[in-house]
């Protein structure tokens, strides 16, 4: 899995993997808790940061998730109460078993998201 950023305008990330790295992303959100180590030392374009570490962390209360890259960009985290990791979880799961190589799907907060919360740094989520 790679997972590769932009801090700069506009602040996005991508987390690119094959369907198997997908299945395992989803797998720990379910999970609520843990840590999945990307590859690092590859080449990030078009973004200009390779981030090695995508860490979650459930909250006890039910919150939405959210995407939060650290300031060092050493790792983005994934924070939310259980049900909205859960919601996230099937999203990504649904593109790994459904999708189309190549497939993508914007994690991005637009108003009245079911699971994603306002300030949730904005993820490409692409099936390599």
């Amino acid at each position: 899995m790679l997972l590769a950023c932009s801090a700069d305008d506009p602040a996005e990330g991508e987390v690119g993997g094959t369907r198997h790295d997908l299945r395992d992303l989803a797998a720990l959100l379910r999970t609520g808790h843990g840590s999945i180590a990307c590859r690092t030392g590859l080449d990030p374009s078009p973004y200009d940061h390779v981030v090695g570490r995508i860490g979650v962390h459930a909250t006890a209360a039910q919150e939405p998730a959210g995407f939060v890259l650290l300031g060092d960009r050493s790792e983005l985290r994934v924070v939310g109460g259980k049900e909205s990791l859960q919601a996230l979880a099937d999203r990504i799961d649904g593109l790994a078993l459904e999708g189309r190589d190549g497939e993508h799907w914007h994690g991005e907060h637009y108003p009245g998201h079911p699971y994603l919360a306002a300030d949730s740094y904005p993820v490409v989520i692409s099936l390599d």
